[in-house]
């Protein structure tokens, strides 16, 4: 179960199948939720030629949050004039059913900038019952310096600071400034979940009629590009924010103080409201070797993963096929306990370049002999394979692979494992019946998973490649789609190295070694590659060939 979060200029919920789901519709309300940009003075005069004369509105707003037509939640939006600057506060609520659990889930957001609307600190925090995020940043000098709260540890890390804002100030702070139809506006966004910047647009479209509240309003429509997604917003004459909708059906509609918290409906089922349109049936999906399926309504550049691995993509034709592993045709690896304790883990950062960094050869070879061509081939891939063997092994902030408890685990389970396969089965076991399976709304951090031994299918992946790499067994987390009960939904499992060159598919959410061929697989690594998955969201359509 797998999957991504946020609330500010665009409300949604993070997680994947399940919590999949809710942390990527926590990313979306994060978003809609939030208000205006942070730049400095050179650059808010190039995307905003009037942003400096007109300041933001003062004051409260409140939204309603709605789901399929359901309310499901509310935000509240406060702007205040400081001494010097502005500070934006913004308090989301959302409540709903996730596999038959209630989930009353909090996104809280603060922001501070100067006078000329730079951002100066921040404060996030995603907040539910079996989890807390929080990630405070604050710009000193030429760096941005984040400071992030997982369950119990604080983590701490430095970026250079570039002109952003956090979207829970863009569209405010552009509604304000009152734009004319057809301006085009370009900013970059921090994201404090992932740690990342991230390029948007936004176009101010044209004036329409909308329904809000059975009342029809002349609204200017403004229509935002993010990480492939589109987001739209509708402000009145003076401004103000009327209406906002994400990509799976949610929307914010402006409501009075006394409104937005009523009404609130508990017994939401956001998993089923979110699963993946599909036509046709899959006949025993667990025992099947092989699997065609027609991906619609994806663009593929954004997932390239779809063509690698068990996986293989006829663009022009949009079929997928997927054909299970057979890893007991593979060369056997040795393993040994005492030997991959001893063996040095690698740095949290390596010099190893990135495969994009053939791009030079790749082309040269495209006029060289036959011989050669293949010599350069064999090369690349020799690269690529490495680079993703390395990146597979490294501690990250949330796969704490270097700690003590984590090692003494994975020491307990491997204790008689004698081959590569065999340790992985046994990772992979001991995690299905080590944890409780419940829908835990939050950002996974494999040291809390096995402490509080409970989790979805992200808790489940996490904690399996921090076991895995804390033996020197190279795993990923992939995440994407899988098929359960006539359905597909959002979903999280692990990709490990049996033998060179060989990965498995495993899911320990659902104890399948390896996965079945309905095991999608869309991105493969950290929060920042899961982002991607957004685009799905109210977008992905399969229909099964076979």
């Amino acid at each position: 179960m797998r999957w991504i979060r946020m609330i500010g200029n665009w409300l949604w919920p993070w997680r994947w199948m399940g919590v999949g789901v809710v942390g990527a519709w926590v990313f979306v309300m994060f978003r809609l939720a939030s208000g205006p940009s942070h730049a400095g003075t050179k650059d808010i005069e190039e995307l905003y030629p009037w942003a400096v004369q007109k300041p933001l509105s003062i004051g409260n707003e409140w939204a309603g949050i709605y789901m399929v037509g359901k309310k499901i939640g509310y935000s509240h939006t406060r702007t205040e004039k400081q001494k010097d600057g502005f500070r934006i506060s913004n308090r989301s609520l959302m409540k709903m059913q996730l596999f038959g659990s209630f989930q009353k889930v909090t996104v809280i957001s603060r922001v501070q900038t100067d006078k000329k609307y730079r951002l100066r600190q921040f404060v996030f925090k995603l907040l539910s019952p079996l989890s807390t995020f929080q990630v405070h940043g604050k710009v000193v000098g030429a760096h941005l310096r984040v400071r992030w709260r997982v369950g119990e540890r604080n983590i701490r890390t430095r970026l250079p600071y570039r002109p952003s804002m956090l979207s829970s100030v863009l569209r405010p702070y552009i509604a304000a400034q009152k734009p004319p139809p057809g301006k085009k506006l370009k900013a970059v966004l921090f994201d404090p979940q992932s740690r990342s910047y991230i390029n948007t647009v936004i176009t101010v479209e044209k004036y329409v009629q909308i329904r809000i509240k059975k009342k029809l309003v002349r609204a200017l429509r403004l229509r935002q590009q993010y990480r492939g997604m589109t987001l739209l917003a509708w402000i009145d004459q003076d401004g103000k924010i009327l209406k906002e909708q994400a990509p799976g059906g949610m929307v914010l509609l402006r409501e009075s103080a006394q409104e937005a918290p009523k009404g609130i409906e508990e017994g939401f089922d956001l998993i089923r409201a979110t699963r993946i349109g599909l036509v046709g049936r899959i006949s025993s999906p667990t025992t099947r070797k092989k699997l065609r399926l027609r991906i619609e309504k994806v663009t593929f550049k954004s997932f390239p993963v779809l063509r690698l691995g068990r996986q293989s993509l006829a663009i022009a034709t949009r079929e997928l096929t997927v054909r299970k592993e057979e890893p007991a045709s593979w060369p056997k690896q040795p393993f040994s306990l005492a030997v991959a304790l001893q063996k040095p883990l690698l740095p949290k950062s390596t010099s190893q370049p990135s495969p994009r960094s053939t791009s030079r050869s790749t082309k040269s070879f495209l006029r060289s002999p036959t011989r050669k061509r293949r010599s350069l081939r064999k090369k690349r891939h020799d690269m690529v394979l490495e680079y993703r063997r390395k990146e597979a092994l490294k501690e990250t902030p949330l796969i704490q692979s270097k700690h003590p408890n984590i090692r003494k685990q994975a020491s307990k389970i491997l204790v008689t494992s004698s081959d590569r396969l065999g340790a992985i089965r046994a990772i992979s076991r001991w995690v299905h019946g080590a944890l409780r399976k419940q829908s835990v709304v939050g950002i996974p951090s494999a040291l809390d998973t096995l402490k509080k031994r409970v989790g979805d299918c992200n808790e489940h992946a996490t904690l399996l490649a921090a076991l895995a790499r804390s033996v020197s067994i190279p795993c990923d987390i992939v995440t994407g789609v899988a098929y359960q009960r006539g359905h597909f939904y959002f979903h999280a499992w692990n990709e490990c190295e049996a033998s060179p060159g060989h990965w498995l598919s495993l899911d320990a959410t659902w104890n399948q070694f390896p996965s079945d061929v309905t095991h999608i697989v869309f991105a493969r690594g950290g929060l920042k590659k899961q982002l991607a998955l957004l685009q799905l969201l109210g977008q992905l359509r399969i229909k099964v060939l076979n």
